[in-house]
């Protein structure tokens, strides 16, 4: 049932049992968390069921994660023994492609993973395509029922990008720029302010470096900030 080679109910319902058996043993017991990630049986399902068609599975698996997420004990296991190209690529599946609110914890548990070095380190031979793609549909779409997410999101790419490895592929990649143009356009009202502040702060960072798609959308960008001098908020002139 973990492994999901079959779609009856049956087997959907024990690995919903499963999953929850192992976050009751692990909450607030260092040594079954580690006995636990240090099983391959468990390692594995443990980032592959978060692309799990079953919503009650991939909201147990999140729930596991979290609970992972919430200590340095916990973050540490993860960081050394999970797969974590594969797991950032599937929680940015799960916030892109977001069902019954799963995206909030997974958008949380990848900004908590964001914050560690040793998990930018990691990442640094990971192809940015499953950050950037995700990332650029999710800014092109912005509304007030992906405000929070957003946020949260925008922080973890901002943590991501403090690594300089990391931050010279995001500078690289054509699609950021295009959807920081986009999302700059967008988040000029009143309404946006909150994620227009943090996003600048991204774009700032990102333009220490000098790269081609920088400078073919150096032009848009800066039209955008003239027409943010007008904002009322001092903070996003500021910035």
């Amino acid at each position: 049932c973990l492994l999901q080679k079959t779609d009856d109910l049956l087997s959907q319902e024990s690995c919903v049992s499963v999953l929850k058996l192992w976050r009751i043993i692990c909450h607030e017991n260092d040594e079954n968390q580690k006995l636990l990630i240090k099983c391959s049986v468990a390692r594995q399902p443990l980032v592959q069921l978060l692309t799990s068609e079953h919503g009650e599975v991939v909201k147990e698996c999140l729930e596991l994660l979290s609970l992972y997420s919430k200590t340095s004990h916990g973050r540490r296991l993860a960081i050394d023994n999970l797969n974590l190209h594969t797991l950032v690529r599937n929680l940015m599946r799960c916030i892109s492609e977001p069902k019954q609110q799963q995206e909030i914890s997974a958008v949380c548990i990848l900004e908590t993973f964001a914050a560690e070095d040793g998990f930018r380190l990691k990442l640094r031979n990971m192809s940015t395509d499953c950050v950037v793609v995700p990332f650029k549909i999710i800014l092109g779409n912005i509304s007030k029922f992906n405000q929070n997410v957003l946020k949260s999101l925008i922080s973890a790419v901002g943590f991501l990008a403090e690594d300089e490895v990391i931050c010279r592929k995001l500078a690289h990649e054509q699609e950021c720029w295009e959807a920081f143009v986009t999302a700059t356009k967008q988040c000029g009202t009143s309404e946006y302010k909150d994620i227009l502040y943090i996003l600048l702060g991204l774009i700032i960072n990102l333009s220490m470096i000098t790269s081609s798609p920088m400078q073919e959308h150096a032009v848009s960008l800066c039209d955008c900030c003239l027409d943010l001098l007008k904002n009322a908020d001092g903070r996003i002139v500021t910035a």
